[in-house]
């Protein structure tokens, strides 16, 4: 998608179109886009401030306009002072900043990045994600932003496209993708989430009763009314585990016993096996050392019934 943008692709039908203009026919050295790869290509016999003066210079701007365009890209990118450097000399989140830059500098209509953290290490690609965000709200460039990152699509954009096989499964704010997807495969991407299938038995008091491993679990009214089964989910923080059943409007419990407890600085996460078949992920965040379980462990999952989503178990979609 991104290389169609581009131009370095053409496209099999439908139109492009940046700024109303349509670009269908204009070559890609023509259609205003700056480009940042995945595998920082930056160029290696050129030093920092050549490889950013690159784009300015085929396009004929002015020496000295060169010159500040460059310094400017530069403290933006924290990369005041480095001008003189090869890549052979920079680490690879300098690398992919001296990218950025040089992508930017140009001051495109549209920005294309191509999971341009995804080389970098844990940290740094926090620190750098915040930058890109920083630094795309100080230009107010359009920016089209690939990952796989799920966590960072959430934190660095406005709005995202989750794509499944070429087709775009939803659109809409991080907080619209994470809380309501329109099916499970966007419930799946996006976060972590937990599936159990059940039996649709009755709708009574606003609520619907599904039937897990001969326990009836509390749901909000379907939007189907001939259901018979459904695929439930609902993440890992919406659900805790308690020490006795709990059945009413509001809450609903499985039994379960800890399978397994992972201690992950903030939270502990527990794998708790419903059943032969069904296991549930639950978080437990600003755990107490007493909150760490040994397996086999016997314990309830207490389950919201606001927080709980229902999928066709066929097609997927959200019901």
């Amino acid at each position: 998608m991104l290389r169609t943008i581009a131009g370095f692709y053409k496209q099999d039908n439908g139109h492009i179109r940046i700024d109303d203009q349509l670009i269908d026919d204009i070559p890609a050295y023509k259609r205003d886009t700056g480009m940042v790869f995945q595998s920082y290509a930056v160029f290696p016999h050129m030093t920092v401030y050549e490889n950013v003066a690159f784009g300015l210079k085929t396009r004929k701007v002015d020496a000295s306009e060169i010159k500040k365009k460059v310094a400017s890209a530069l403290a933006q990118v924290h990369l005041t002072g480095y001008e003189t450097r090869t890549p052979d000399q920079l680490s690879g989140g300098q690398q992919q900043r001296v990218g950025l830059a040089r992508a930017m500098v140009i001051e495109p209509k549209v920005l294309l990045m191509d999971e341009p953290l995804s080389n970098l290490d844990a940290k740094l690609r926090v620190d750098m994600r915040d930058e890109i965000r920083n630094m795309q709200k100080l230009l107010g460039i359009t920016t089209i932003y690939v990952t796989h990152d799920q966590e960072e699509a959430l934190a660095i954009s406005d709005n995202i496209a989750v794509m499944n096989e070429g087709g775009i499964q939803q659109v809409g704010t991080p907080w619209e993708i994470y809380k309501n997807p329109v099916n499970a495969f966007v419930a799946s991407f996006v976060g972590d989430m937990n599936f159990l299938e059940g039996d649709v038995i009755k709708s009574e008091n606003n609520s619907t009763v599904i039937l897990i491993n001969n326990i009836k679990i509390r749901a909000a009214v379907l939007a189907v009314s001939d259901v018979k089964r459904t695929r439930m989910a609902v993440r890992p923080e919406d659900v805790s585990i308690v020490k006795e059943e709990i059945n009413n409007d509001d809450f609903s419990s499985l039994p379960g016993i800890v399978e397994k407890s992972s201690f992950i600085g903030s939270l502990i996460r527990y794998t708790i096996k419903c059943g032969d078949k069904q296991t549930l992920v639950v978080e437990r965040h600003k755990p107490q050392s007493e909150a760490l379980m040994p397996n086999g462990t016997s314990v309830f999952v207490k389950i919201p019934v606001d927080a709980i989503m229902n999928f066709h178990t066929e097609t997927g979609v959200r019901i």
